[in-house]
């Protein structure tokens, strides 16, 4: 899981309750929309690995699952078209947190082995710098949101 925050400042008038928690809920989804279309598709391009810090496959592998007949999915791609043909599909943005589902193979969630790979954290890790982007399109959308914030308030007195 990965932690990403973000400073919202108003400006003018403070929105009630119910806007600030939609502000929110989009804010999230604006921040789940831009790590699927920009940071997934980086973590399958070439150097992925030493960009997010995991070990690339060795030569061994790869002769040790065909000698067993089974597919290599890191050349055949199953992984990659997998996530990013469901990601975008999988947002689930609410106040308080976002969830991104993504379909992928069973190998993913399967309960790692020693010397196995992290697979989970090969495809969802961020760097700081894509989380200090991220919290900028955060901030940006929180921000065009509440500057066009044309909400009244209807108190009763009496």
């Amino acid at each position: 899981m990965t932690r990403i925050g973000c400073t919202i400042r108003f400006v003018g008038a403070i929105p009630s309750g119910r806007r600030f928690a939609a502000v929110r809920t989009a804010t999230h989804r604006a921040i789940a929309e831009a790590w699927v279309a920009t940071y997934l598709p980086r973590h399958f391009a070439a150097g992925a690995a030493g960009r997010y810090g995991y070990s690339p496959r060795s030569p061994k592998t790869r002769r040790r699952k065909q000698a067993q007949g089974r597919p290599y999915l890191v050349e055949q791609g199953e992984l990659e078209r997998s996530a990013r043909a469901s990601a975008p599909y999988g947002i689930k943005a609410a106040p308080n947190y976002i969830r991104l589902s993504v379909d992928a193979p069973p190998y993913i969630t399967q309960q790692r082995r020693p010397k196995q790979p992290d697979y989970p954290a090969e495809v969802f890790d961020v760097t700081s710098p894509e989380e200090k982007d991220l919290m900028r399109v955060g901030e940006a959308k929180a921000a065009e949101l509440l500057t066009n914030n044309r909400e009244t308030k209807t108190v009763q007195i009496g």
